[in-house]
């Protein structure tokens, strides 16, 4: 039995996939705990596990010294055995400030954003924060590659199956969920706007979206709703917890993984796609690198990052929805399930660690 400590900063449990599943799965066997923000949010909680919420302050530097000395305090003060850390900028000086822990860099993704310049030198500086830390897992190879990291281990995103019985597909109900600033969301509605115009074969449509971003991004999105005549048909529920989703996965029937196709994304696996797979329903995906790797013609189908191919593509795939089966679908993806991915290969990588 492992002591194990999750530190992350600038996220709430509960409304992080990743820090939630790998609590879920690591609790049965081990002490955890976990150390995050308080956001003001609803708490989350998790039998078997402490969670510890920590304040910010406005200031940044403030905020992140007083945050190494709690995580310092908690050392001090609980038996840990190994620390796993989501990577944030200036993460590194945790290696130096506890020479002697063992600690873990989780590395989920890379810079986001749309000029190159600003996301290739985060990206540098991401590496040579991380070559600090012995022990580091990536999601994805091309991720690693793109970072230029060579010693890693591979810790893939997984998904849990939410829904047991088969999709129905006699009315049309799509779903997004997932962060929306910098995923150029309203195309989907563009999208969906040309679709409409264009076909009448489709008597029953809806379109639930679940997400956050900035705020201008969220007007942004509720404007364009208007602005196209949807709001009898597009749905914007906000932010949600991880435990508030299962609703939303029941009742609809196709998924949205919308990613724009620009360098940056093109190595970062899409969350939801892989929940919309293994919860049964096809995916409309747009054509990233790492999206081919999951998205083929018995789950779904790829587009351009177009309104005018968000409506081609969902003509196609709804004209064919009924080729799709649910548990041919869940089977595509079956080797994703957060539980195989914590406690076949997280678990013993952790335990190999502190050995």
């Amino acid at each position: 039995m492992m002591d194990i400590l999750i530190v992350t900063m600038g996220s709430q449990f509960g409304y992080i996939t990743e820090h939630y599943y790998y609590s879920r799965y690591l609790k049965t066997n081990n002490n955890v705990k976990v150390l995050c923000y308080d956001l003001g949010l609803d708490k989350i909680k998790m039998n078997g596990v402490k969670v510890i919420y920590y304040k910010p302050y406005k200031n940044r530097y403030l905020t992140l010294f007083l945050f190494y000395f709690r995580v310092i305090h908690m050392c001090m003060s609980n038996k840990i055995n190994i620390m796993l850390i989501s990577y944030f900028r200036f993460c590194f000086l945790l290696r130096l400030i506890l020479p002697f822990k063992k600690l873990v860099l989780d590395i989920r993704t890379g810079s986001i954003g749309l000029t190159g310049k600003k996301v290739t030198k985060s990206n540098s500086i991401l590496r040579l924060e991380s070559l600090f830390f012995k022990n580091r897992l990536i999601n994805t190879h091309s991720l690693a590659k793109e970072l230029n990291i060579r010693n890693y281990d591979c810790l893939p995103i997984g998904a849990v199956n939410r829904i047991k019985s088969p999709k129905v597909f006699d009315k049309i109900n799509l779903l997004y969920i997932g962060t929306l600033d910098k995923r150029r969301i309203e195309e989907t509605l563009e999208g969906l706007k040309l679709f409409i115009d264009q076909n009448t074969f489709v008597d029953s449509l809806r379109y639930d979206i679940v997400g956050f971003g900035s705020r201008e991004i969220v007007e942004k999105i509720k404007k364009k709703i208007e602005e196209l005549q949807l709001r009898d048909i597009v749905f914007f529920h906000g932010r949600k917890t991880i435990e508030e989703l299962s609703e939303f996965f029941y009742k609809a029937n196709i998924g949205v993984a919308y990613i724009p196709i620009i360098k940056c994304y093109e190595c970062q696996p899409a969350l939801k796609t892989l929940e919309y797979l293994i919860n049964g329903m096809p995916v409309i995906a747009t054509k990233t690198f790492e999206m081919k790797q999951i998205v083929n013609e018995k789950n779904g189908i790829l587009i351009d990052d177009t309104s005018e191919a968000f409506a081609n593509g969902l003509t196609t795939l709804i004209k064919s929805i009924k080729n799709f089966n649910s548990e041919d679908i869940k089977k595509t993806v079956e080797k994703y399930s957060w539980e195989n991915i914590i406690v076949n290969k997280l678990e013993p990588y952790l335990e190999n660690c502190t050995s």
